[in-house]
């Protein structure tokens, strides 16, 4: 089951933005291996990883995603041609489906939140993020937001 709850806000501090591509069925297992390792590079993970799918490109019995994470670590850092220091990430005003099933679905599930979207005449103005509350083997909880136009009719 998928609950929608409208004015949603989400806001956290010192992110580590990591872009990559990541062939869809792998998704998971990048964001564990992120999750996992965060460490090695001398920070601590201190909230849920948020990530926004750039790019999907489509090949026969495959498909390829260009991802941004964002990972909220304890402190600022200098960015680096491997990732980038984020001071804020803020999403206010957004809709959001809270899904709960297989991980390697939640991108499909997007297609929920774009259809209340549209339903309720409601203008997205920021991209769809997922925020990954839990994930465990290929099943997880997943907040899908967008932000939207205040001034909806």
């Amino acid at each position: 089951m998928n609950t929608i709850i409208r004015n949603q806000m989400q806001l956290m501090n010192n992110l580590l933005s990591y872009r990559t591509r990541v062939e869809a069925f792998r998704l998971a297992d990048l964001i564990r291996f992120v999750s996992e390792n965060i460490d090695a590079m001398d920070f601590v993970q201190s909230g849920d990883i948020v990530f926004s799918i750039l790019e999907e490109i489509n090949e026969p019995n495959n498909s390829i995603l260009d991802v941004e994470l964002l990972i909220p670590v304890d402190r600022q850092f200098k960015s680096n041609v491997h990732y980038v220091f984020k001071p804020v990430f803020k999403l206010e005003n957004a809709v959001m489906l809270k899904y709960c099933g297989k991980f390697s679905e939640v991108t499909s599930a997007a297609g929920v939140l774009l259809e209340y979207l549209m339903k309720n005449h409601m203008q997205m103005i920021t991209k769809v993020y997922y925020v990954v509350r839990t994930l465990q083997d290929d099943t997880g909880v997943v907040d899908i937001m967008a932000g939207v136009n205040g001034n909806y009719v």
